[in-house]
């Protein structure tokens, strides 16, 4: 992720900081794009000569995990074997490094249970962005995998799922997953009673999810997909 700032007063100097911090005069002075591959909190201010200080200002931007990333994060964390028979991706060469990790966690992220009526593509599309949705049912999935988990029944899901918006739009046998989630602690309903499934998955999040579910489910054994 590449942050650019910018100030309409041409000759301005502007100092960040990126810490929480208040910047000031002695802080960073930007020179060039902040690089990132993580949420960051940049806050500024811009000095141009003979004129006061701006006021600062402060914007929050979240370096949302790539497709591939995310498999390459999967394989590694719960250590994925390669399927027995090799997948072919019109857009995911062989020969590049991440394809095993890639391989491994195809069958966790397919995305058949939200659209069952699709006639899905053969591509996996590496550089698009990992959904909570698509992150929350590859978790669920896992620890189906594993036996660490059961599916709750149409009938508990719906008393869990009750009420919650988003719920209403997915498919029948999507439900009990997101459902599932919700019961062991995967995915939480807010305040506002949404799940926040159409919201981008964050590199640090999707770390702490994986340590979670090893930490309190014991997922770390080589896993077998279904």
């Amino acid at each position: 992720m590449s942050v650019s700032l910018a100030d309409a007063q041409a000759g301005a100097a502007i100092f960040f900081t990126t810490d929480g911090s208040t910047p000031t005069s002695s802080s960073v002075k930007y020179l060039e794009p902040l690089q990132s591959n993580a949420t960051v909190t940049v806050r500024a201010l811009a000095i141009a000569p003979g004129k006061q200080a701006s006021s600062v200002v402060s914007a929050t931007y979240t370096c949302a995990l790539t497709k591939a990333d995310f498999a390459v994060l999967l394989s590694s964390q719960f250590r994925l074997p390669t399927p027995k028979a090799p997948i072919d991706f019109p857009d995911v060469p062989r020969t590049l490094n991440t394809y095993p990790e890639i391989e491994a966690a195809a069958s966790f992220l397919n995305p058949q249970l939200l659209c069952p009526n699709c006639a899905l593509r053969p591509e996996f599309y590496p550089t698009a962005p990992i959904s909570r949705q698509v992150a929350t049912l590859a978790y669920v999935r896992i620890l189906l995998a594993s036996g660490r988990l059961q599916l709750l029944s149409a009938a508990d899901s719906a008393t869990v799922l009750e009420g919650v918006p988003e719920a209403a739009a997915l498919p029948k046998g999507a439900k009990p997953y997101f459902a599932t989630a919700v019961r062991t602690g995967l995915l939480a309903i807010d305040q506002n009673h949404t799940l926040g499934l159409a919201s981008l998955q964050s590199r640090e999040e999707a770390l702490a999810h994986m340590a979670d579910i090893q930490k309190r489910m014991g997922a770390n054994e080589v896993i077998q997909p279904q």
